[in-house]
């Protein structure tokens, strides 16, 4: 896998080192390339700070490729969420899962609220949430 890396290492560095990147156009090229380098980086940085992808405990092979299914599966849910909720103005998927948190308790709030003014036994709303009375 090393080598493989360094293999890549080295193609890339005499793709810019090529004539043709020493013309105008190299800076197109290595802006194109950083531009999708960055869009990478930057999703494996959310998976890793946002989606747990950095604290999987398991060893087996199949575990782990089910562990990295869900987080990506998380991964694309959330960016699915931000894309269609543009009037939320949700920047990045850090900004999704803190909206989607802030949802989750506001439902939660309405729940306890709802079932209060209701006179509904706290042992009930208990059942309902599936908490220990």
């Amino acid at each position: 896998m090393i080598e493989k890396y360094n293999y890549n290492a080295v193609n890339c560095w005499q793709i810019f080192q090529h004539p043709f990147c020493k013309s105008g156009e190299f800076s197109f090229a290595k802006n194109r390339y950083y531009a999708v380098r960055w869009t990478i980086e930057t999703s494996y940085q959310y998976l890793k700070e946002s989606l747990g992808f950095d604290e999987y405990k398991v060893r087996s092979l199949v575990s782990i490729e089910r562990y990295m299914l869900l987080c990506f599966l998380a991964y694309n849910f959330l960016e699915y969420y931000r894309v269609r909720r543009k009037q939320l103005n949700l920047d990045t998927i850090g900004d999704t899962i803190e909206h989607m948190k802030k949802e989750s308790i506001k439902d939660f709030v309405d729940f306890v609220y709802y079932h209060a003014k209701n006179d509904v036994p706290l042992v009930d709303i208990y059942a309902k949430l599936k908490l220990v009375a």
